[in-house]
């Protein structure tokens, strides 16, 4: 942030005094600690908003469901893992699609 601040001319300041300035501010520097993803953030704000109670057990039976899945799917990832590093007749191709972008065929 620092770096952007000066190249959109601001005013040079050390980076130590930026940081100081911008924590007085309420602010600090961090990494994130996790990404969210977009079907749990929707299963919480369903959950924050249910009308009674009987639809919140329903929300969260739902919102377990896809957890359990999730779980599944990396202990898999894992274990295919493993197996291909003791087993050299095995290759394993991993992708995160997360952030794949379509293009048009050229």
């Amino acid at each position: 942030m620092h770096q952007t601040y000066i190249n959109e001319g601001g005013e040079f300041v050390s980076y130590s005094t930026y940081e100081r300035i911008f924590n007085s501010l309420g602010r600090s520097f961090r990494k994130p600690s996790t990404d969210t993803f977009q079907k749990c953030d929707a299963w919480q704000q369903k959950l924050q908003h249910a009308p009674d109670q009987e639809s919140k057990e329903r929300i969260q039976e739902e919102w377990n469901i896809h957890l359990d899945r999730a779980q599944d799917a990396y202990t898999y990832k894992k274990n295919c893992k493993v197996q291909a590093e003791t087993d050299e007749s095995l290759r394993v191709l991993i992708f995160d699609l997360e952030q794949v972008l379509d293009t048009p065929m050229l």
